[in-house]
């Protein structure tokens, strides 16, 4: 009866350690996600308008990689490095585009870092698909 109970309380501990790193995965990708986004849809509109609001960009790319390096700290611990390195580094190349004016490929890498951080979060939830 001893070792039922044991296995019982350590398998609600798997399954609630499980929802939790879920639900922080989900809520800090989401954030970053929004945030590339938005980088997105200034990008756009600079590019639209021809205007002058590279500053603007400059800015939310250096806030995007703040918060980035922020998340990476814990999902170093939860996720593959491998998956960590290849946000990192479409994250360097959206920045390096950025900086030098080329706004459409910047366009193509942010859409690819976003796939990044969602595809980590789906990888990362509990279900069938991700079992088997």
């Amino acid at each position: 009866m001893k070792e039922t109970i044991i296995i019982i309380i350590i398998l609600i501990l798997i399954f609630l350690g499980d929802y939790l790193i879920a639900k922080y995965l989900d809520n800090t990708s989401t954030s970053l996600v929004s945030k590339l986004d938005s980088l997105e849809n200034n990008i756009i509109k600079l590019e639209e308008s021809n205007s002058e609001g590279r500053e603007k960009i400059t800015k939310e790319i250096e806030d995007v990689k703040e918060e980035w390096n922020t998340i990476e700290e814990i999902w170093a611990i939860i996720v593959l490095h491998q998956e960590i390195d290849n946000i990192e580094i479409s994250l360097l190349k959206l920045e390096s585009e950025i900086k030098y004016g080329e706004l459409y490929e910047a366009l193509e890498e942010l859409s690819t870092a976003k796939f990044l951080v969602h595809h980590i979060e789906e990888k990362e939830k509990f279900n069938f698909k991700n079992i088997f």
